[in-house]
């Protein structure tokens, strides 16, 4: 794909040929990323949130701060929406294929120091034999992302996996690598961030105490703005009403990758695997078990996230460990897929929870009540994977909109 195509400079007026103001609410990635790519197309901008990312641990950090954050191909391994019909991998394919493109551009032209960003071999196992959806989705990989490769047997040597079931490894009858981008949050938040400032943005704090169409009015007004952009995750089950926002609980831990225990780990290395072991009738655990994958990222120069969970429904930022072993569990399933992970310390504040906003179709598009308002959330465990191509959406519907009559529609 060519990122010219994406990011042609394609400018946004109002009919008299002025400068557009646009309120985004929400500062976490998708919030900011819209907010830039709007600013692009000649907006004006001004953001609204309850909270930013900031540096270093906060006790109440925003869920884009805690992500893991690796591009992937839909459906994804790590941030699967589900059960998606084609029509919605269709839009979700097109949506990351756009940020993989725009990622690519950004590290090349700023750098990881500065962004965040950086190009990271991506190596995806599997304990069957892929077929059906799994070898599609294997043969899209092939053609869209760079550095393909599917040699099993190079690849376990590769990456130096434990694939001998005979000592707790893991039986891997199919893999594939492919070049990826892994994104540092907390690098990455502050940089975009700091461009949106020093453009003109003001990053502001607000909060909304009633649902998006009774407080619209009143911000735009206060504001002096002329459209609102609705980023606020998973705020947006209350502000609008969604009763098909769901949250969707994420843990990841952070190790040391700086060489001294283990092998400096350059990489990601992930396998999607059920608890097997799991022989508990009882349904709420075997539910938890389910959102559990082998996730080995490095997310820096000096940490690396093991992890993980995805939990559907669970929305509390703590549990009793001694009782369900979400830690001890994925650290195990890491150490057994890669063994050199028995010696690895963690950091001071070792792992992460947030809630993501989990819906089976993202919301992206123009409210169906009030046309001054667009949607942009729902993106569950794939907000950075999503991010730009989202944005782009945003602005084909609000350029739309201040230049010509659209039909509302945003999948509420």
């Amino acid at each position: 794909m060519n990122s010219g195509d994406l990011y042609k400079k394609e400018k946004i007026t109002r009919p008299d040929g002025t400068k557009p103001h646009a309120l985004v609410i929400g500062g976490g990635v998708t919030g900011l990323t819209t907010a830039s790519v709007l600013l692009n197309a000649g907006c004006k901008i001004t953001v609204i949130a309850e909270r930013y990312s900031e540096r270093g641990p906060q006790d109440k950090e925003i869920v884009s701060k805690i992500a893991g954050a690796l591009w992937e191909w839909p459906p994804a391994v790590c941030g699967s929406h589900g059960n998606d019909t084609d029509e919605q991998l269709k839009n979700l394919k097109k949506w990351s294929q756009i940020s993989y493109v725009q990622f690519s551009d950004l590290a090349d032209k700023y750098g990881a120091n500065k962004t965040g960003i950086r190009k990271r071999m991506s190596c995806f196992l599997f304990e069957r034999k892929l077929t059906g959806g799994g070898l599609k989705k294997k043969l899209e990989i092939a053609e869209i992302c760079q550095k393909f490769s599917d040699d099993v047997p190079g690849l376990i040597n590769k990456y130096n996996l434990n694939s001998n079931r005979d000592k707790m490894g893991s039986n891997i009858m199919d893999a594939y690598e492919h070049l990826s981008y892994v994104i540092d949050p907390e690098q990455y938040l502050y940089w975009l961030g700091e461009s949106l400032e020093k453009k003109g943005v003001n990053l502001l704090h607000d909060v909304l105490e009633d649902t998006i169409h009774e407080e619209t009015p009143y911000l735009l007004q206060c504001y002096k703005a002329d459209i609102l952009i609705n980023c606020t995750g998973m705020s947006a089950r209350e502000l609008c009403c969604d009763k098909k926002l769901k949250p969707l609980r994420g843990i990841l831990i952070h190790v040391k990758n700086d060489g001294k225990k283990f092998k400096k780990i350059e990489s990601c290395i992930s396998i999607s695997r059920r608890d097997t072991d799991v022989h508990d009738s009882n349904e709420e655990k075997l539910k938890a078990e389910e959102g559990r994958f082998e996730f080995i990222v490095p997310r820096n120069d000096d940490i690396l996230i093991l992890g993980g969970y995805a939990q559907m429904g669970k929305e509390k930022l703590h549990w009793n460990e001694s009782k369900h072993n979400y830690l001890k569990k994925m650290k195990d399933g890491c150490v057994k897929l890669y063994p050199e992970l028995e010696k690895a310390e963690f950091t001071d504040y070792y792992y992460r929870v947030g809630i993501r906003p989990f819906r089976d179709e993202p919301r992206v598009g123009q409210d169906e009540q009030d046309p001054r308002i667009f949607h942009n959330y729902g993106h569950g465990g794939s907000g950075y994977t999503l991010s730009y191509g989202c944005a782009l959406d945003i602005r084909k519907v609000v350029k739309e909109y201040l230049e010509k009559e659209s039909r509302p529609h945003s999948n509420l």
